[in-house]
Order: structure tokens, then sequence, then C-alpha cells
């Protein structure tokens, strides 16, 4: 099937700060020929027509911030519990507005956090470690 055959009645594209939509309405044949396939859900495998393929992929732009933080806990804290802030939203914001975009970021998407620990065997602190991370929204 060639992009020449297929007679889009209408095409819709929304888009807001929560979400986006895309519609496309074609006729009848073209339903047909779809209707037979094997169903796989990809966005390549079902629009196999370049044309319908990128209307349907969403433009956004993407960027990558990687930093490092290092937090020291004084060894009377070895016996209790001690509040390491790792991240929070003032830290996010930021980030954000070292980011040149060119439109409003609307959406962030923390990839990973990495914790390390290091050892203080010499300071006289020879006891296991328990870590409880948790979102304190």
């Amino acid at each position: 099937m060639s992009e020449n055959e297929i007679k889009i009645i209408s095409k819709e594209d929304y888009q807001d700060e929560e979400s986006s939509e895309q519609k496309i309405i074609f006729d009848n044949t073209i339903f047909e020929q779809i209707k037979g396939k094997e169903l796989d859900l990809s966005v390549e495998k079902v629009l196999e027509i370049p044309i319908l393929r990128n209307w349907f992929k969403r433009q956004k732009e993407e960027y990558y911030v990687v930093s490092q933080k290092e937090h020291i806990i004084d060894c009377k804290y070895t016996r209790g519990k001690a509040y390491i802030p790792i991240i929070n939203k003032r830290m996010i914001n930021k980030e954000i507005q070292d980011i040149k975009a060119k439109t409003p970021i609307k959406y962030v998407h923390l990839g990973g956090t990495e914790i390390l620990i290091k050892a203080c065997f010499r300071e006289g602190i020879d006891t296991p470690i328990e870590i409880y991370l948790a979102d304190d929204r």
C-alpha cells in the first residue's frame, strides 16, 4: 500500500500540558486492508507508510542532565537515623531553568538515582548499613 492509495478523510492533533492525542479518519477500503493483518501494536508495524508514521510520532525535545551531589554524615549518627536530602523540587527547578528550551518544559523524567556509601572503618564505624529510599512529596 503506497501513500497515494490512502484517502485520508481528516486528521486531528491535540496537545496540552497533560496529554496529547492524534487521530486519523480514513475510508472503508483501508480499514478492510488493515483488518485482516496480524496486529503488532508498534507504530512502525501498524503504520508502515512513512507519512502516517511520522505524523503520529510526537515532536519533542529531550534534554539530559547528569549531576552529582555529596552529603557527609557525622559519626554521631551511626546509631540512629539520618535524613539525606538526595533531590528536591528546588533542585529540579534550578536544573530546568538552566536549560535554554525553545518551548516551556512540561514533563520531567528522573531516569535514575545512584547512592554510593563510603565505609569509614578507620573512624571505628563497623556496623551494617540499612537504606530506606522514599519519595517524600
